[in-house]
């Protein structure tokens, strides 16, 4: 632990994150085993595993079939291709293959609002350059 003594392995909430049951010291001698939960991972069961994914704090298994679960409820729809790799259509604004970032001419993650950099977007193509306006940055 943090605080230089070796780690009890008596609290399942502290030694595998609540995620898991300890089982006793691990045998590398270095803090304790953990036999973790369905859906959990990790010497402490404090990630999730293949084919799960963090939703809400809790690691769900991630089918590909929901848009707010594997696409960070960024996308219009979803599709299977082969686990861990669901296939998002992302709204506007949002980019890459879970909607996890903003696109060209979008800022500030996760809410991805036009940021007057790029024609295309905030100028739906019409004009040579863009500059934000000091009093409205979307005019």
């Amino acid at each position: 632990l943090s605080n230089g003594c070796p780690e009890a392995c008596s609290s399942s909430a502290i030694s595998c994150s609540g995620n898991g049951v300890v089982t006793g010291p691990n045998p590398s001698g270095v803090g304790c085993k953990c036999v973790c939960n369905s859906g959990y991972a990790g010497d402490r069961c404090d990630r999730c595993a293949f084919a799960f994914i963090n939703f809400g704090g809790v690691c769900v298994l991630d089918q590909c079939s929901r848009t707010d679960v594997s696409c960070n409820d960024r996308a219009t729809a979803v599709a299977f291709q082969t686990l861990p790799n669901c296939v998002c259509t992302c709204k506007p604004g949002f980019a890459g293959s879970r909607c996890g970032e903003c696109t060209a001419g979008y800022a500030n993650w996760p809410t991805c609002n036009e940021s007057c950099s790029d024609v295309a977007v905030s100028c739906n193509g019409h004009a040579v350059s863009v500059t934000p306006n000091a009093t409205n940055a979307t005019d």
